[in-house]
């Protein structure tokens, strides 16, 4: 498959696309707020991975705010602050998708679903779940492109 791209603004105020990430793989989670909690057990295993030294250089996180539901400019400006304080409690920088252009880049899907996808170093999606992901298929394919784009890296991460 081709590498996709999107380019969307942050809880942080800046605006990344997905190519600015080329170089290592990447995993793309893509949810509202009704489906944020479909994920959750994958999202917990990789914190547990991300806490080994060294994992940032290896893969990148990509979690996407999927806010198509706020039509209006009245509920952007709510959804926004809402989630820009909620991204800021917990440390994350969260990528808001207002127009559903990340679910378009993988194919499109149901925004009721949450997608999640591992990404090769090249940008090219390896791997996409619509719903609830299992969690060692995916951290498999994850693995599997780090082992691709860093060989014996994995190894050396204690």
């Amino acid at each position: 498959m081709a590498p996709i791209d999107f380019r969307l603004d942050t809880t942080h105020g800046k605006t990344i696309s997905l190519s600015d990430l080329r170089g290592k793989p990447a995993i793309v989670f893509i949810e509202t707020t009704r489906t944020s909690s479909q994920n959750e057990s994958l999202k917990a295993r990789l914190r547990r991975e991300a806490d080994r030294p060294g994992m940032d250089q290896l893969v990148s996180v990509v979690p996407v705010a999927l806010m198509v539901d706020a039509a209006s400019p009245v509920q952007r400006a709510v959804a926004k602050a809402a989630i820009t304080g909620y991204a800021r409690s917990v440390g994350l920088e969260l990528w808001l998708d207002w127009s559903g252009e990340s679910l378009q880049a993988l194919g499109g899907g149901d925004p009721g679903y949450s997608t999640v996808a591992v990404l090769s170093a090249s940008g090219s999606p390896v791997w996409v779940w619509r719903g609830g992901a299992p969690v060692e298929e995916c951290i498999a394919y994850l693995r599997r492109e780090i082992e691709a784009a860093f060989p014996g890296a994995l190894a050396s991460i204690v």
